[in-house]
């Protein structure tokens, strides 16, 4: 039987440029679909402020808004399901609790897809959740009412979660080291900062012309139609289907999606192993493995609360909450590329290390020095932002191919948590105290993942699973992580950082 060597698909892939457009069009279809099924929910949902409805018909004289006809406060009530639904007065908090039901989904995907993509694939777990996404994301249009919505966006928001993660893995797994960091986080994230401008621009339009937040929401859901079928387009992940022993198979998609012959992939190899069945028992089998995991957890859980808490305590620092949060969102895309720039120049972990202690540095002092709170929410926002994104790389480096989507779906489950409890740390610490709250986490979090998280720029994705088991020198030497075992001669050696 025909095998292909590992080695040689990794140098096939640095060599052919034809698989860079794969990768292109699986992560802006992916990202611009599943930034889709998020600002459908907010666009739909507008306007959010429940005493701005019920302003109109108030009593100058009453200090509590007047609920009774207030469907009248909107121009046109059919655009929006807050009044269809009537999610204002005592039901104002409605509107936001769809939002935390789709993150709860969301976190529970992310944790389901991680075994079931290592298990069965990356292909099948992926387009399996895109399928029930595209149909739910559609029939929510339909939804009679406000609790079979709310069903509905758990559901969305589980497979959302279960096909982000596997698809995330996916690509990291074809890129090559050289391109990894910008065919991934790099394309993910500037479409995350388009596409809520997309979002609203459509519902303007929507608006303009009174047409029913259902339409709005079915047309958000047509293009699922057209991403659904890249499934015969998209191939496996080679990397994955090596090491379950279908070498075979792995050669073919490497000939598909690269210029590579088959002689130019054959090897010496015994077609992988085949037993990759991962257990949540092999991240605690030592000290270092348990020490590597949770760091991963914690750091994925301090950017997220760190990035959403700055975000939302943005609207409480002024009278103009709505300018606070543009000029809080206004460092997104430097962020992006000059964070991208910094973790390939000067590797993950020392990028990891200067933004948790940058943005706790600029949370102190907002916190502690008068008048500085909007500006210090601003460059805290860069750098959490910035880190987000060296998280995503990071994580799909750290682990090999057997667990590597479970872990990437704990890591989101864990920004998912972080996500849910930063909306409460401006109502119950207050704006400076939420400031302070995020510094004195980033200081932690800096102090625990430097010695836990070792150094991966420039090299290949780890393959064996006790490439995770190497202590933090071996990992910066080069003499542990990611080094490939052959009968026939030493271990290959890494490629050189970017």
């Amino acid at each position: 039987m025909t095998q292909c060597s590992i080695q040689l698909m990794d140098d096939a892939l640095e060599k052919s440029p034809k698989w860079i457009l794969y990768v292109i069009l699986f992560s802006i279809s992916t990202i611009w679909w599943v930034d889709c099924s998020i600002f459908a929910l907010d666009v739909a949902s507008l306007p959010y402020n429940a005493v701005e409805h019920c302003r109109c018909v108030a009593s100058p004289s009453t200090p509590v808004c007047a609920c009774e006809g207030a469907l009248a406060c909107f121009d046109n009530p059919q655009t929006t399901l807050v009044a269809e639904f009537q999610l204002f007065c005592s039901k104002h908090s409605w509107s936001s609790l769809l939002k935390t039901l789709y993150y709860v989904g969301f976190l529970g995907g992310s944790l389901i897809a991680g075994p079931t993509a290592d298990r069965y694939g990356r292909r099948p777990a992926f387009f399996a959740c895109w399928v029930i996404m595209a149909l739910f994301f559609g029939f929510s249009a339909l939804a009679p009412t406000y609790w079979w919505y709310a069903a509905v966006q758990v559901v969305i928001g589980a497979a959302t979660g279960a096909s982000f993660t596997a698809a995330f893995v996916l690509c990291s797994e074809i890129a090559p080291p050289h391109l990894r960091t910008r065919l991934t986080i790099e394309i993910w994230a500037y479409m995350w900062a388009i596409q809520p401008l997309f979002c609203a621009l459509l519902s303007y339009v929507f608006d303009i012309y009174a047409i029913s937040w259902r339409w709005l929401i079915f047309s958000l859901s047509m293009p699922s139609v057209f991403w659904v079928s890249m499934f015969c387009v998209i191939p496996e992940s080679p990397r994955w289907l090596y090491y379950n022993g279908r070498s075979p198979e792995a050669l073919c998609g490497m000939m598909a999606i690269t210029d590579a012959t088959e002689e130019d992939l054959k090897g010496d190899s015994d077609g992988g192993s085949t037993d990759l069945s991962p257990t949540w028992g092999d991240l605690f089998q030592t000290f270092r493995k348990t020490g590597l995991f949770l760091g991963v957890m914690l750091m994925w859980f301090t950017y997220s609360c760190a990035y959403f808490a700055i975000t939302f305590n943005a609207t409480n620092l002024s009278d103009s909450p709505q300018l606070n949060l543009v000029l809080v969102s206004l460092p997104l895309a430097p962020a992006t590329f000059l964070g991208c720039r910094l973790m390939n120049t000067c590797g993950r972990s020392i990028a990891n290390t200067t933004f948790l202690l940058l943005c706790a540095a600029t949370c102190f002092v907002g916190a502690l020095v008068p008048g500085t709170s909007l500006v210090a929410s601003m460059v805290g926002t860069f750098f959490a932002n910035a880190g987000f994104n060296l998280a995503y790389v990071w994580v799909p480096e750290l682990f090999p191919t057997s667990m590597r989507t479970m872990c990437m779906g704990c890591a989101m489950a864990s920004a998912r948590v972080g996500a849910l409890v930063a909306p409460l740390l401006p109502d119950v610490v207050g704006s400076d105290g939420t400031l302070l709250v995020v510094a004195i986490l980033c200081s932690i979090t800096a102090a625990v993942c430097f010695p836990f998280l070792p150094e991966t720029v420039g090299q290949r994705l780890s393959d064996q699973g006790g490439d995770v088991d190497g202590t933090a020198a071996e990992y910066k030497a080069g003499e542990h992580h990611n080094l490939l075992p052959s009968e026939s001669g030493p271990p290959t050696t890494v490629y050189a950082s970017v």
